[in-house]
């Protein structure tokens, strides 16, 4: 009897119990159409001369009305180096959703994802692949010699024009007597990277 008890109630938890796994997520990826579709708006911006700025903004409306959090990813390749960590995001008066980070801009072509987290058990992922959304290098122009020569004669004849100037005489004869030696006059030439 003890033993039909512990059936009945084992083959009730087995057939009721069960629910979807929480580990289990969906995961979408958002390219700039998608982002457009879901209201997503994420902006990359230097800063400095090899930082960025990545800002991700979105409403909480649609697919995303159920925002649990935003979270990074970063690969190396095919290698994981640093997963599920969470971003601080802010909410807006508007309602919006903003987050962001700073990274070296090497990384942001291959290897940095952002992903947007909904679900009331976190269980759909937007990933957002910062490659999608960085913005090809503009080709470096060349510039002609004729160019080039052009840009010179124009800077020398600045220079020569506010070195044989009234105000700078002027402030040459003032300073004199305070550095203690001659004034420099040469005209320093430009070096070429």
């Amino acid at each position: 009897m003890k033993t039909l008890i512990k059936l009945c109630i084992l083959t009730l938890l087995v057939v009721i119990v069960p629910d979807r796994c929480f580990a289990l997520m969906s995961i979408a990826f958002v390219d700039k159409k998608k982002a457009d579709e879901l209201g997503i708006k994420l902006t990359i911006t230097p800063n400095g001369p090899d930082a960025a700025v990545v800002a991700l903004e979105f409403k909480t409306n649609g697919p995303l009305a159920t925002f649990h959090h935003v979270s990074i990813e970063i690969r190396d390749d095919r290698k994981f180096l640093l997963g599920w960590t969470p971003l601080q995001h802010k909410v807006t008066d508007s309602g919006s959703i903003k987050a962001g980070l700073t990274a070296n801009r090497e990384y942001l072509n291959n290897n940095i994802t952002l992903r947007i987290v909904a679900g009331s058990l976190g269980d759909i992922g937007y990933d957002l692949r910062l490659k999608d959304f960085v913005e090809p290098p503009k080709s470096a122009s060349t510039v002609t010699a004729e160019e080039e020569a052009r840009f010179l004669a124009a800077v020398k004849k600045a220079f020569d024009a506010h070195d044989s100037s009234h105000y700078t005489k002027e402030f040459r004869e003032k300073i004199q007597p305070l550095i203690g030696s001659p004034w420099d006059e040469r005209l320093h030439q430009i070096i070429k990277p």
